[in-house]
């Protein structure tokens, strides 16, 4: 589960990342309600194949912020 920050109210996107910098998986893209939110991401990429184990990068990107978190997969 990732949570994702309060911001204001406006168009998003949230997108998986490999350590290398590659997008792996676009969960998101949209109009954010106010307030936090959470989100399940299942461990896949954009074609449904489980990621290998390693480091990933979430980034949730508004109109005037981008927030990013590294994850550790380990199925």
């Amino acid at each position: 589960q990732l949570s994702l920050p309060a911001t204001p109210l406006g168009v998003f996107e949230v997108v998986i990342y490999g350590f290398m910098g590659q997008p792996v998986r676009r969960l998101l893209r949209g109009k954010q309600s106010n307030g936090n939110q959470a989100l399940v991401w299942d461990g896949k990429d954009d074609v449904g194949q489980l990621v290998p184990v390693g480091k990933y990068w979430f980034r949730v990107k508004t109109d005037k912020r981008v927030y990013s978190k590294m994850l550790i997969v380990a199925h």
